[in-house]
């Protein structure tokens, strides 16, 4: 294949950097790239996930290889005699270049054995151009890449990992060496039953070996499939999850079942009651805590006779008998008794253990296959489908991840529906293929090919798909499956997976909104033309190298889904058709008399950890989540700045200069309390804040996003606070102390200091800004908590439905409904998805409030009936004390009973007025301020507007 040079001219060697992974040592050849691309905390991330930290020999030589290029040897350790060096025998990769280039080299190095070469030129191109675009993060492949791909090319270390690969040269299986790629990416795990029970162990036990590595798995245990008992399904899982251990960040895991099986509405709903078992864990475990504490207490009221006698201890026998009543079980109460009796030094907490509710790092997605006639009788309201609906809405609605897969639409969308239906999906949805399939995922970042100017590099975009499936295709030769049904469906079919992300922060620097038909119109058109550009790959590749085995009973059905794919991208007017023309119709030609390499080429992923390394702001095509970030300063610590997309779109819609920076300002802020309104360096001095006091303050506002955060005893010193400032000791050290309302600020004065120094965090509001802007800037939350604006769930289903048609493969993404979001709500987004031609939509609500806090709770009940609940109910029977008591004896004990969780109302008129405060300010509620020493207090006039009605000074 020839490769067509875009960034790099020929004999440039734009890639080497000095050995210290800072941008500031980075060599002159590549600081500008860096400097745009990188920033100071980027390298960091970096050095934590990709680099390969030790084991490279210090010394390296070239091997030499007559059909390959010298500048393409492979290298290994030096022999002992040409060592310069013999105190350090091995080192690690300490640059961002030296990953790049080995990526790159073991690509190339593979792709030159392989064939994919026209010439030793084409390979020169390849190698540099892959080269640029790593550096620029323009592409980036699985993590798993970065760590193993080209080590052994590059320093001639590393082990045959286990697991199964194909021969390219001649189909057959071979086994392992040390340059082979242990499995990563993702895949699907199916059963067909025929092992028996060894099969689903093996299969546990697989999956845990691949959810370790990283590698998002999705298994397919639908009972008319595989034969297995539904309720297998969430045993699968814990068993994967147990063998497979705690993992930092575990790969996401999906579990599909059949609409139609029996067990299926039980195991949603037991898998909806996972998110609240924990709080009824802990619940249950203070409730037993409360009880055996009383009982423990009651057994001991009544001196040394009878004391364990419920008979002639009454206040034994009724905490017995309401600990009873609260479900606690015998054998507590029976230990409790027999350890007091000991007189053992005895602890309910211990007895009961420590709060251990139950927690997933990462639960599994339960995806629910249907049709169109499921889910037309249950659109019409109609018993029968309409349970597994509603049963999946509800599950959503509780907080779990749950999913429906339209299978009606995912064959419509199968390129080889000669060999079966696509029954199952794997990790977030969006590797949706046959089962025992997998492949490697590149993630393309749409947002790095907006030039300054703001106008789209299409041409870019489009050379940056071709070598990236290129480099896909190379890849699967050294790639080892996790078993031989999959080596042999990877060789079967071959597929491979470009992603785009990245699309919200293009979308805002190019002044588009969101949520609108250009926005939608715009990522059709960016997602075709990679899908397009991968197809015209695939059969250049295969006019070169021969189609996929499973080509020929599958070209019909190949031929008609990439047909109706070039007609959804070039139908409508886009910015670039003639890149979108060109590329298509090269596709389709070359296709037609030659075939595909590859069954699949693209989908839309989630890939955290990936994107980040890419530098995207935003995963796949997911709306953007905040105006504002976090980075680090040079020296040490982080700043608050405006995303760089945000500046961008602001300039495409035409504001400059000082309209630009008052915008600016009001998102961020100013930084600073130097003329603030409200709370500046004029009224805190007066307070007592000294010149050094202020540049702590100072140094601390750029990194917070409230004030409030900097004006803390842990911030300025105790002593500072109680000497200089008044303030006493108990008061600093109260839960949720409040330094400037202490200082006797008031709200509005704090409000406005906090929008001038640290901004409103959203553009509501700006000056100049025209409201039809507004929508460009939206995003998936609120930004602020006086700004309501945010991008309705919706939006980014009505993206899907745009992107869908013109990828082969699934979208990834999980639409996220609102906290105040109904069960309705969550049934109509999954009728939603159907209407819409998805081929499988995942959802879930937002963590609700609590409706009603405690604090709210209406009087309902009469002293009496209240009196006699906290008795029996809250204190678990310690309050039944002698008749003879009176009642203030019996709220005291009741409050030592219950650990001093029984709260006591205060006579607010007992609370201490400063002398010199007016009789009018006595019915106001007291501030933390007017608690403090009056001594050191006093009230002082001559304040600005902003501030509060009352100072604080020595």
């Amino acid at each position: 294949m020839q490769i067509a040079r875009h960034h790099v001219k020929s004999g440039g060697a734009p890639f080497e950097c000095a050995k210290n992974p800072r941008l500031s040592e980075f060599s002159s050849s590549v600081e500008k790239l860096l400097a745009a691309h990188w920033s100071l905390d980027d390298p960091d991330l970096f050095a934590a996930h990709d680099l390969f930290c030790s084991g490279i020999p210090a010394a390296l030589r070239q091997v030499p290889e007559n059909d390959v290029p010298t500048w393409l040897w492979r290298h290994e350790a030096a022999a002992v005699a040409d060592r310069k060096t013999r105190n350090e025998e091995t080192t690690g990769e300490n640059s961002i270049a030296e990953p790049v280039r080995r990526i790159s080299g073991g690509w190339t190095y593979q792709g030159w054995k392989g064939g994919y070469f026209d010439s030793e030129k084409d390979a020169l191109a390849f190698f540099e151009e892959i080269q640029w675009l790593l550096l620029s993060r323009k592409m980036t492949p699985e993590l798993a890449v970065w760590r193993n791909e080209g080590v052994f090319w590059a320093y001639g270390i590393g082990e045959a990992p286990r697991g199964a690969i194909t021969d390219f040269r001649t189909g057959g299986m071979r086994p392992t060496t040390a340059d082979d790629i242990p499995p990563h990416g993702v895949g699907i795990s199916g059963y067909d039953g025929s092992d028996g029970a060894d099969g689903i162990m093996a299969m546990i036990q697989r999956d845990a070996m691949l959810g370790q590595a990283g590698f998002g798995t999705g298994a397919n245990l639908s009972a008319s499939r595989s034969g297995v008992p539904s309720g297998a399904a969430l045993e699968f899982d814990v068993a994967a999850r147990r063998l497979a251990g705690e993992t930092e960040n575990p790969a996401a895991r999906r579990i599909t079942l059949d609409a139609d099986d029996a067990g299926a509405i039980s195991i949603l709903f037991d898998y909806a009651s996972k998110s609240v078992q924990g709080d009824l864990r802990e619940s249950g475990r203070r409730l037993a805590i409360r009880h055996l504490d009383a009982i423990a207490k009651a057994s001991r009221s009544d001196g040394e006779k009878g004391a364990f006698d419920p008979d002639r201890n009454p206040a034994l026998r009724l905490a017995i008998a309401v600990a009873r009543g609260a479900l606690v079980p015998d054998a507590l109460i029976d230990r409790v008794l027999r350890l007091v009796g000991e007189n053992a030094d005895f602890s309910a907490a211990r007895l009961v253990g420590d709060a251990a509710p139950f927690a997933i790092p990462r639960a599994p997605v339960i995806a629910i296959r249907t049709d169109d006639s499921d889910l037309a009788e249950a659109d019409e309201n109609r018993d029968g489908a309409e349970s597994i609906l509603d049963t999946a809405a509800l599950t959503a609605w509780s907080g779990a991840a749950v999913a429906l897969h339209y299978s009606t639409a995912a064959d419509d969308g199968n390129t080889c529906s000669g060999d079966g239906s696509i029954a199952s999906a794997a990790g977030d949805g969006d590797f949706l293929f046959f089962d025992n399939c997998a492949a490697s995922r590149m993630t393309i970042n749409l947002s790095r090919f907006v030039a300054p100017d703001s106008a789209f590099d299409a041409g870019g975009l489009r050379h940056t798909a071709t070598l990236a499936a290129l480099a896909s295709d190379i890849a699967l030769a050294k790639t080892v499956s996790a078993t031989p049904r999959q080596c042999r469906q990877a060789w079967e079919y071959r597929p491979i997976a470009l992603s785009p992300s990245g699309l919200a922060p293009a979308l805002m620097a190019l002044g588009v909104a969101y949520d609108s038909a250009d926005g939608r119109a715009f990522a059709r058109s960016v997602c075709g033309l990679i899908t397009g550009a991968a197809w015209r790959v695939s059969a250049v590749l295969a006019e070169e190298l021969g189609p996929f085995p499973a080509w020929e009973r599958n070209a019909t059905s190949m031929q008609e889904t990439i047909s109706r794919q070039q007609d959804r991208c070039t139908s409508d007017p886009a910015q670039f058709d003639a890149e979108l023309h060109a590329v298509w119709q090269e596709a389709t030609e070359i296709g037609a008399r030659s075939g595909y390499r590859n069954a699949q080429v693209s989908l839309v992923a989630a890939l955290e950890r990936e994107n980040r390394i890419a530098g995207c702001e935003t995963p796949g095509i997911e709306p953007e989540y905040s105006l504002l970030r976090f980075e680090k300063c040079p020296g040490d610590g982080y700043r608050r700045t405006i995303r760089p997309s945000v500046v961008q779109g602001l300039r495409r819609l035409g504001y400059d200069g000082e309209r630009l920076g008052c915008i600016l300002r009001h998102v961020a802020g100013h930084a600073t309390l130097k003329g603030a309104p409200g709370v500046n360096h004029e009224n805190l001095r007066r307070r007592g804040f000294t010149e050094d006091a202020l540049c702590v303050l100072e140094a601390g506002l750029a990194e917070c996003p409230d004030i409030s955060f900097v004006f803390t005893p842990w911030a300025l010193g105790a002593a500072f606070c109680t000497r200089m400032l008044g303030l006493s000791p108990f008061e600093i050290g109260e839960e949720g102390f409040d330094m400037l309302s202490a200082l006797g600020y008031s709200h509005a004065a704090i409000e406005a200091a906090n929008r001038y120094c640290c901004g409103s965090g959203a553009l509501e509001g700006a000056p100049g800004l025209e409201p039809d802007h507004l929508a460009v800037f939206d995003c998936a939350v609120e930004q602020g908590d006086r700004n309501p604006r945010r991008l309705p769930p919706q939006a980014l289903l009505r993206m899907m439905e745009t992107v869908q048609p013109v990828i082969t493969g699934g979208i990834g993404h999980v639409v996220t409904l609102p906290a105040d979001s109904s069960v309705g709500t969550c049934r109509e987004i999954f009728i939603d998805g159907w209407r819409k031609g998805l081929k499988t939509l995942t959802a879930c609500k937002e963590p609700a409030a609590p409706v009603m806090p405690p604090a709210a709770l209406p009087d309902r009940f009469e002293d009496s009936e209240r009196r006699l609940a906290g008795w029996t109910i809250l204190d678990g029977g310690a309050a039944a004390v002698p008749t003879d008591r009176e009642p203030a004896e019996k709220d005291a004990i009741a409050s030592s009973a219950s650990g001093g969780d029984v709260p006591r109302r205060i006579d607010e008129t007992a609370i201490a007025v400063p002398a010199g405060q007016s009789a009018a300010a006595r019915g106001a509620s007291p501030s933390p301020g007017s608690l403090s020493d009056p001594a050191r207090s006093s009230a002082s006039a001559g304040l600005t507007p902003d501030a509060a009605t009352e100072q604080r000074h020595l």
